[in-house]
């Protein structure tokens, strides 16, 4: 992601970091292009042929394939990792094979190892961005070199830790679980910035120079319900097919390399064998294409959407179309009532309510997903009054907002209009829930903890 450019007068003090309401806007102008058919093709031929080959016996598939995470950054590890498997145990098998396979072997290796550059290249532009916008903010004095001396100190020992390992007989399965260690390491200590208070917060301000935007930034980068979160659910369910393509072309070169360990003379053995490590010669043909251009679009959207943008901007995503939002008129169904659902993503979250009865008196309440009630039942009469209200403290979730008729079937249905609205309590709203906001007689509903 970019650090937006500031012009004439904008200074780091007029910033705010993005949020998830900004990026869910940014992204509709970056859609991602469904995996094509032969994708998933070529992982359920190589899947059958696993089970054609059936040496289950031999290979625990458990101990060879990964739990897909739903995680980004772990995903591209466990790519690399895959791929670092695939093409170790192609280079063991090649030189077991018939000499007829050892080109196939020799270019399944060369496509493996493709595909590991493709995920570690993206990391290390993530990495190359965070680092970026850390030197963007700190002054260019002595203090940012010591800062610098200190984040490549680390670096020197993580390198030095992985080396350790290896030299020690470490697994490849070990080596990417410190892989993670120390990436969740590296978050820690991002987001540690920001959970400093009084005294020494202050010292970090004003001794290290951070000012207080890149704080608010390492605090909600990575948090939980933070904006790459929308990264994640906007763009992650391609990458996890790619993580789960992996997982089975490591199974099948596992099936490959025990049966020519077996070194069985059987004929018919051996040209399955052949038609084995020509479908796993395809599978990474198809994946190393994949993930390169998976990746190519990520560096693209990460490059062009900004960290920071000034308030007004985050203002104006996060109102988006709220401000023009007018109150929709419904008939209540006698039956069930009317059911609208709302969607909380933010522990930060205000969700926002408007309604009248028009001819009839409703009952209006809130519940969670679970089934509590955090608002509600309460009763408006058909007189014209604006029944609104502003919901605080909400657990992440779905929520449904509902309005019922205790009225007779021979009577009119009942009508209602109302609006709703979702809106970050750290950035200002849309025009009808800012005034809400500001009415002094208005009462903050806070939810049941």
């Amino acid at each position: 992601m970019a650090l937006r450019s500031s012009s004439a007068g904008e200074t780091n003090s007029t910033l705010v970091p993005i949020t998830r309401e900004y990026l869910r806007e940014f992204y509709k102008d970056f859609p991602i292009d469904e995996l094509p058919d032969e994708f998933g093709e070529a992982r359920k031929g190589m899947e059958g042929m696993c089970e054609k080959l059936d040496v289950w016996d031999a290979v625990d598939r458990d101990k060879l394939v990964v739990e897909l995470p739903k995680h980004i950054d772990l995903n591209m590890y466990y790519n690399r990792w895959q791929c670092e498997e695939v093409a170790s145990k192609a280079e063991i098998a090649k030189a077991l094979a018939p000499t007829d396979l050892k080109d196939h072997l020799s270019i399944i290796i060369s496509l493996a190892i493709e595909s590991y550059d493709s995920y570690e290249r993206f990391q290390k532009f993530q990495a190359d961005k965070v680092n970026g916008i850390l030197d963007e903010f700190l002054p260019d004095d002595w203090r940012k070199k010591v800062i610098n001396s200190l984040r490549e100190r680390k670096e020197t020992k993580y390198k030095a830790a992985v080396e350790t390992l290896l030299s020690n007989g470490g697994t490849l399965a070990e080596k990417y679980d410190l892989y993670w260690k120390q990436q969740f390491e590296r978050r820690a200590s991002l987001a540690a910035l920001s959970t400093e208070s009084g005294v020494k917060k202050f010292a970090i301000r004003m001794i290290s120079g951070c000012p207080e935007v890149l704080l608010d930034f390492a605090r909600e980068i990575n948090s939980k319900n933070g904006p790459t979160e929308e990264l994640r659910l906007k763009y992650g369910p391609n990458l996890y097919r790619q993580t789960a393509f992996a997982n089975q072309a490591h199974l099948l070169v596992a099936c490959i390399l025990h049966i020519l360990q077996e070194k069985d003379d059987d004929c018919a053995k051996q040209n399955t064998i052949a038609t084995a490590v020509a479908q796993l010669k395809r599978g990474m043909e198809i994946y190393a294409r994949e993930s390169k251009k998976y990746i190519d679009f990520m560096i693209n959207v990460t490059t062009q959407s900004p960290f920071f943008v000034t308030a007004a901007e985050a203002q104006k995503s996060v109102s988006g179309n709220s401000a023009e939002t007018s109150l929709e008129e419904v008939e209540i169904p006698k039956a069930n009532g009317f059911k609208k659902m709302i969607e909380v993503d933010s522990e930060t979250s205000v969700l926002a309510f408007q309604f009248e009865a028009v001819n009839r008196d409703v009952t209006f309440q809130i519940r969670a997903n679970s089934g509590e009630v955090v608002y509600g039942p309460e009763t408006s009469s058909a007189n014209g009054q604006m029944i609104e209200g502003l919901l605080l403290n909400l657990t992440c979730g779905s929520y449904s907002c509902v309005w019922d008729s205790r009225t007779s079937f021979i009577s009119r249905k009942a009508k209602l209009r109302y609006r709703l609205g979702v809106f970050d309590s750290n950035v200002d709203t849309g025009d009808w829930a800012r005034e809400l906001r500001k009415r002094s007689t208005m009462s903050l509903n806070r939810s049941r903890s």
